[in-house]
């Protein structure tokens, strides 16, 4: 068994087969695809990703690169098919590596076994916005729904990963006194009186991406894992801890949550 780098972009709409012996071993990925991009092995999806959760590059307006899969790895066995879906002409980036098989030889039982559970345990994410037009005004304590789910039956989705929440406007300025609230069946996980501060999560602390001129690291649940079993309601608020906010002259205002999850079909 012989291992190389992995480095390759595929195309949206193309099925890809694997060669009779080699594998692929994919540990992140990234995407220019605005709307949900699912890549799929042998026709089952095992990844779901956005362009600004998880770009192909790193760049200075978004900084936080392909996503690493982690324990979530993808695997491509010899001679399986692989592609993904997303908005017209966008790409993929695949990040592992390359496996190639001696005659008879077979992959190791560790990748076997994430082969078989990769389509019941893989990542996603949720994401939600609500924009007010220029003139529109948000007063001060207005705390607004942005994204409101419940965990199917039979599933549990953690929250270990990338978490991005903010108020910005159109062109990426940030409005800092909107920061963002989670609520697990109706409790907030955080204070509740405003003595001891501001209510939230600082947009400044989770910018909707990373990027230069704000903040170059992203928020993570890595340290802490959020975990949701099926049947917990999540609610993610974005609220105003200044005063009356008015929407400047030709801009929109953005009040914007996405969030990695892992999601385990159970």
């Amino acid at each position: 068994m012989k291992k190389y780098f992995l480095d390759k972009t595929i195309d949206v709409g193309t099925l890809y087969r694997a060669e009779t012996d080699k594998a692929y071993v994919i540990t992140k990925i990234g995407t220019t695809s605005t709307t949900k991009a699912t890549f799929s092995v042998a026709g089952i999806p095992c990844a779901e990703i956005y362009s600004e959760l998880a770009p192909n590059y790193p760049t200075s307006s978004n900084l936080a690169g392909p996503i690493d899969l982690g324990n979530l790895f993808i695997v491509v066995p010899p001679t399986k098919t692989f592609g993904f879906t997303g908005s017209t002409g966008s790409t993929m980036h695949l990040i592992g590596n390359i496996i190639e098989l001696e005659p008879g030889e077979t992959l190791p039982p560790d990748l076997m076994s994430r082969w078989t559970q990769q389509g019941r345990k893989f990542i996603s994410y949720l994401s939600g916005s609500v924009t007010t037009a220029a003139g529109g005004v948000v007063s001060a304590g207005t705390e607004t729904d942005i994204i409101v789910t419940t965990v199917p039956v039979a599933e549990r989705f953690t929250l270990n990963r990338i978490y991005m929440a903010e108020g910005r406007l159109d062109d990426y300025t940030p409005v800092d006194r909107f920061y963002s609230r989670i609520y697990v069946n109706g409790k907030p996980l955080d204070i509740i009186e405003t003595a001891m501060g501001r209510l939230g999560i600082a947009g400044s602390s989770a910018p909707h991406p990373p990027r230069a001129g704000v903040n170059f690291e992203a928020f993570s649940f890595e340290e802490k894992p959020l975990v949701l079993e099926a049947g917990t309601d999540l609610r993610i608020t974005m609220i105003n801890t200044g005063a009356d906010y008015t929407v400047p002259t030709g801009r929109t205002l953005y009040r914007i949550v996405s969030v990695a999850i892992e999601r385990e079909i159970l």
